[in-house]
């Protein structure tokens, strides 16, 4: 080779590391200021993330190979990103949603009057912001003969921050795919919320449409002292209640329920979930809400549970077999003990759910205590999620329908014993008054209709358990929190907080009528409305463009529910 061109090859390599070697400590410095913005700031829960890190490096590669103008006008773009996601964090506790951008936009004077008088509370974000942009300047400037120069990099750096709006500007897109991530970084909630916002709700203003919300706030009263000392909820995943035997179905998935309901020591009967994808309806159901689409409920969390618990003096846990992503709007800032799988990935890999078990064992129930532990079991692949001791029913050599059904009906078996140890430890362990409440995010469907899996908006996805055990209560209370008839998430979570010490007005409320949200929170996939008036239990639902003003509250045409299906809720 000739020994010029050697040496050229070798000088561009080593200034291509030195260039990528800054780049990734500008990604160091734009993803510090979370880490030490969550030791002084209690409840932010972000980690190291390798993807947010790997799409800083790159999008630095690009901006440090262009002007100084360039950069800087970069590093501003991520430093306000962030700044935004910290201080709404500092201020609310919680993390940006895509519809918080767009109250930003729509209540922009009471946003600038309240942050004019929090700026000294507001410190800590902005110091660690503008000592990030010092350094990224003074990295800029100090390292011009380490770095490559290349031309119109600006073009890739729009394209790269023009694909997530493109995406939310897609008619497939959901809000949920846009949610902030507990366990991410600033920079990546607040890029995602912004980039919904410009993809979907930007052009529907410009266009002269409104997604405005007509709903009134939540009141959470306190009434009473918490009737119980010891409050556990198992969220179960993808249950259908038809797939029970405690519920009738015909093979025998549910042994233990069926003896605790034999002698009485159990309250069973079918419910109706808030939504039918997970995302949707454990946000609906830990802050009691009624609404599709009332995010500034969502965002006010003015009767989210845990909130609640936590003003009454209980240690709140949620222990999830599943990510932090699903965590959105779940109200961290209220947790005092949050684990997800991704805390606990190796114990979930060897013993499944029963992990939940263990985690709850190491718990005080001497103390007051509000417990969340959501399963991951029945979700698909379903024979994934169960030892292999409960594998009853075969699922070698079969055809996909029955394939999917035996393998449903074994992690059945799985949430069956899993619930009746639970049972049994808060039987053995727990000495106050305890109440344990049992249903699931939402049902599954297996082969009805000829479908499978649970995103359709339909009644087999809505039914779930209900299974409620109490000790040492008081017979009123027990008959307070078990008075219902085909109780919807909303109606059990009104129940919670009634057992917490709290009355729950809802303004938007009419009587007898609630909803199954599908596919996205915002009502804009579809929802079902459920009339379960006296003498008239009616089932409609709706695919038309989501109206506000028809929610909250406005009258809906009916249809009646197919007297099988009613048969089957009862």
């Amino acid at each position: 080779m000739n020994p010029a061109l050697k040496m050229f090859l070798a000088t561009t390599g080593l200034r291509m590391l030195r260039h990528l070697l800054l780049a990734a400590a500008c990604a160091l410095i734009v993803l510090t200021p979370d880490h030490i913005f969550q030791i002084y700031q209690s409840g932010y829960q972000a980690r190291f993330s390798g993807s947010s890190f790997i799409v800083l490096m790159t999008v630095f590669s690009l901006g440090l190979s262009g002007s100084m103008l360039l950069f800087f006008i970069l590093s501003l773009v991520l430093a306000l990103l962030q700044l935004a996601e910290l201080m709404h964090f500092s201020y609310f506790g919680s993390l940006i949603s895509p519809q918080a951008v767009t109250l930003l936009f729509s209540e922009s004077d009471e946003i600038m009057e309240t942050l004019g008088k929090l700026l000294g509370h507001l410190a800590l974000p902005i110091s660690l912001i503008v000592a990030e942009l010092i350094l990224l300047t003074l990295l800029f400037r100090s390292t011009q003969r380490w770095r490559l120069r290349l031309p119109l990099v600006w073009l890739p750096l729009v394209v790269l921050f023009s694909i997530l709006p493109v995406r939310a500007h897609s008619p497939g897109a959901i809000a949920q795919t846009f949610y902030p991530n507990p366990r991410e970084y600033a920079v990546t909630n607040s890029l995602y919320a912004v980039s919904y916002f410009l993809g979907r709700d930007l052009p529907h203003r410009l266009s002269g449409e409104t997604t405005g919300n007509s709903c009134q706030a939540y009141q959470s009263n306190r009434i009473t002292e918490p009737q119980a000392d010891n409050i556990v909820i198992i969220m179960g995943e993808s249950l259908s209640a038809s797939h029970m035997s405690l519920f009738g179905y015909s093979r025998d998935t549910t042994p233990n329920l069926q003896r605790l309901a034999t002698s009485s020591e159990i309250f069973a009967t079918v419910a109706y979930s808030a939504g039918v994808t997970t995302k949707v309806s454990l946000p609906m159901f830990y802050n009691i809400q009624r609404e599709p689409g009332n995010f500034e409920h969502l965002i006010r969390m003015d009767s989210n549970l845990f909130k609640l618990a936590k003003q009454q003096g209980f240690t709140t846990h949620y222990i999830s077999a599943q990510t932090a992503n699903l965590a959105t709007y779940v109200g961290e800032r209220f947790i005092d003990n949050f684990k997800t799988r991704d805390d606990l990935e190796d114990d979930f890999a060897i013993h499944k759910d029963r992990a939940l078990l263990d985690q709850l064992q190491q718990i005080d129930l001497s103390k007051r205590n509000f417990i969340i532990l959501h399963q991951r079991n029945s979700h698909s692949p379903y024979d994934s999620q169960y030892p292999p001791a409960f594998a009853r029913y075969p699922t070698a050599n079969l055809d996909f329908a029955n394939y999917m059904t035996n393998s449903y009906d074994n992690s059945i078996l799985f949430t069956d014993s899993l619930v009746n140890e639970i049972i049994q430890h808060l039987k053995a362990h727990s000495t106050g008054r305890t109440l344990l409440l049992f249903t699931a995010d939402h049902a599954e469907l297996l082969g009805e209709t000829g479908k499978f899996g649970h995103i359709h908006l339909q009644v087999e996805t809505t039914r779930v358990p209900l299974v409620i055990y109490g000790q040492h209560l008081q017979a009123e209370t027990l008959r307070r929190i078990t008075d219902l008839s085909q109780p919807t998430h909303y109606e059990i979570g009104k129940k919670i907080a009634l057992l917490l010490g709290y009355s729950i007005t809802n303004p938007n409320e009419l009587p007898g009528r609630y909803y199954v949200t599908g596919q996205d929170i915002g009502g804009n996939s579809g929802y079902m409305t459920l009339d379960k008036r006296p003498l008239s239990p009616r089932i409609s639902t709706s695919t038309a463009a989501y109206n506000a003003e028809a929610i909250c509250p406005r009258s809906v045409t009916r249809v009646d529910i197919h007297p099988a299906s009613r048969a089957a809720g009862s």
